[in-house]
């Protein structure tokens, strides 16, 4: 009963964190290139009061705004489309929403990859060369989200056109997992600026730690199927 309890607090939680996640990437659509560096300025000085260093205002939209927008666009929907993936009743009662959905969530999570894996590169540019050299993890970290979260994906989808519904599900929280890279990212950035006090260090290591969403997927999973195969040997011995 705790554990269902647990469960209901965490499924909210991810609701609220992914709309809002999504709502605050919106900002690129609302907001002109000089108000959204203004902005990221403002970011920059307010935080870097908790760090040992300046914290580098990076300046996305002015590098490549269509590639970041491509980009957010991409992020706002599989944010926002792949919540309702996970609603059972949606799934049961209205097949065709489902998989509609679910087809705009794997294309959305290509175009926001695919953008993605050359903004890694371009994310970071700055005028300090030596700066420039200490995000080199962080750029590769963010490149490598930008491959494994499509072809993650992908293995969803075929499983789906595949029928193998089961396997289908188990790779969608995987993919979900990785979607949710756009929260954790922001949710654990400011925590590791105040533990690591060098805001360098804080950016690289929230842009390497999508793994462990990964790694947590696997457990959920692990946890489904092993209370599947429970409930399936207790209906087998009830029948016996």
């Amino acid at each position: 009963m705790k554990s269902a309890k647990l469960g209901q607090i965490g499924i909210a939680a991810l609701w609220v964190l992914a709309v809002v996640t999504a709502i605050f990437a919106a900002r690129y659509f609302v907001f002109s290139s000089a108000t959204l560096e203004q902005i990221e300025d403002a970011s920059a000085r307010l935080t870097g009061k908790w760090a040992v260093a300046p914290i580098p205002a990076l300046h996305p939209f002015s590098h490549q705004p269509a590639l970041l927008l491509l980009h957010v666009s991409g992020g706002i929907v599989t944010l926002v489309f792949g919540l309702f993936q996970f609603l059972p009743k949606l799934r049961q009662t209205r097949p065709q929403v489902h998989r509609s959905m679910g087809t705009i969530y794997a294309a959305a999570t290509v175009i926001a990859g695919l953008s993605g894996f050359p903004l890694s590169f371009l994310f970071y540019t700055v005028t300090d060369q030596s700066i420039r050299g200490r995000l080199i993890p962080a750029a590769a970290g963010f490149a490598a989200l930008s491959l494994v979260w499509p072809c993650v994906t992908a293995i969803a989808f075929v499983r789906a056109r595949q029928r193998r519904f089961s396997e289908h599900r188990a790779w969608m929280v995987r993919s979900y997992s990785l979607t949710a890279a756009a929260i954790t990212t922001r949710v654990f950035a400011f925590p590791l600026l105040l533990i690591t006090r060098d805001p360098i260090l804080a950016i690289n290591l929230v842009m390497v730690s999508w793994p462990l969403n990964l790694l947590f997927a696997e457990m959920l999973v692990r946890r489904g199927s092993s209370s599947a195969m429970a409930v399936s040997a207790a209906a087998a011995r009830a029948g016996q």
